[in-house]
């Protein structure tokens, strides 16, 4: 299956959701950061929309990122990078 998303059908989709131009940075950077974590487009696209993470109040990152709260989102990468993910 061959479906990668790029970064500029990422961006479109953002667009046509409505998330304001600094929302759609702060995705891109998650978005970026989940890529090296993940090593693959698929699965970190596949980790921001269908992950619901008790750490965001089981919300999936995509929701967390439209609530302001990316920071916590590129923590918990962060933690998954290094094994200590619970």
């Amino acid at each position: 299956m061959e479906n990668k998303l790029s970064i500029e059908e990422l961006t479109k989709l953002l667009y046509a959701a409505k998330l304001e131009e600094v929302k759609s940075e702060k995705f891109l950077k998650v978005f970026n950061r989940a890529v090296e974590v993940f090593e693959e487009e698929d699965a970190a696209v596949d980790w921001i929309y269908d992950h619901y993470d008790p750490s965001l109040y089981n919300k999936t990152p995509r929701q967390a990122i439209i609530d302001g709260n990316e920071e916590e989102v590129l923590r918990i990468l962060g933690r998954i990078e290094y094994g200590v993910y619970g």
